[in-house]
């Protein structure tokens, strides 16, 4: 997926949940929000898909797509600089169990013996983002970028053995989304947010033929935050 192809999905998110939610309900059961200032927490419930690519020194590879449902928790703080501009920072945390397979190939693109597997697994993710969104009544249609890291395992088998150990690294790298806030009554917020996020690629051993593994993610995520 290609910056071109995030930013575009962000801005028809952006766009399409705000006109989404213009209607007007009950005006006694939710509030207008005028005020978005102060620190909240809440909750979080997402589907995660991405790939992970591997890649020998000799150009022999790998790449393994994985997919989960996720749950996580997150915090954060944001100030209306404006009567509509809201900017603040949040930090949250999803765990997931995400595992792929898949077999090898040279560096022309021909299948390695099939009995050559690459076992991929992600089991957690965490970002810090920046956040600028813009007030409309009870809705925030919002921008967030930050760092991100992950957690990935891999491992090379062959048969019942294995041939290349892998290991567990964190990777660092960013992700950028955007998404609506949606006010209901004076401390409840909900929200509805897509996020791409590009975790960099890490060495996973250091012998005469080292192997690198990048990880790429997109998806999409529900979470329910109560204002203090």
């Amino acid at each position: 997926m290609t910056m071109r192809t995030v930013c575009l999905v962000s801005a028809v998110l952006f766009l399409s949940l705000s006109r989404t939610l213009s209607a007007e309900p009950d005006a006694a059961f939710f509030s207008t929000a005028s005020d978005w200032n102060g620190f909240y927490a809440g909750v979080q419930v997402g589907n995660l898909r991405g790939a992970l690519h591997q890649a020998y020194a000799v150009g022999d590879h790998s790449r393994a797509d994985v997919s989960a449902f996720f749950a996580g928790l997150h915090s954060g703080y944001q100030r209306q600089v404006t009567r509509n501009v809201v900017a603040g920072v949040e930090l949250d945390g999803a765990w997931l169990r995400a595992e792929g397979r898949s077999h090898f190939y040279t560096r022309g693109g021909f299948q390695i013996s099939p009995g050559y597997v690459a076992r991929s697994r992600l089991d957690w993710t965490a970002a810090l983002r920046g956040r600028l969104g813009y007030v409309v009544d009870r809705r925030m249609p919002y921008l967030a970028a930050g760092p991100a890291i992950a957690d990935v395992r891999f491992v090379g088998m062959h048969g019942n053995g294995v041939f290349d150990p892998g290991g567990r690294k964190i990777h660092i790298g960013w992700t950028l989304g955007g998404g609506v806030d949606f006010a209901v009554g004076n401390r409840l917020i909900l929200k509805s947010e897509y996020r791409y996020s590009d975790f960099g690629r890490r060495v996973f051993n250091d012998g005469a033929n080292p192997s690198r593994i990048g990880l790429k993610t997109h998806g999409l995520r529900l979470g329910a935050s109560y204002r203090f």
